[in-house]
């Protein structure tokens, strides 16, 4: 679906927003989101949750910086 509006977003760059993010957030019911720059002008947020060893990723979504 994100590629229909060219944003193509790949594992590898989930991946990377959740081992080095530019900065994270608490999201609702205890959930945490994770940023990581796509470009100057936008992010790529990453919602997730820690469980145990692992993560479970929510969902993400690629945002405008500032929005949030």
């Amino acid at each position: 679906m994100l590629n229909s509006h060219g944003v193509k977003v790949r594992r590898k760059l989930v991946e990377l927003a959740l081992a080095e993010p530019e900065r994270v957030v608490r999201g609702l019911g205890g959930r945490s989101i994770a940023e990581k720059g796509i470009d100057e002008q936008h992010v790529l947020r990453v919602v997730f949750v820690e469980e145990e060893s692992q993560i479970r990723v929510i969902t993400m979504y690629p945002a405008r910086r500032g929005r949030y």
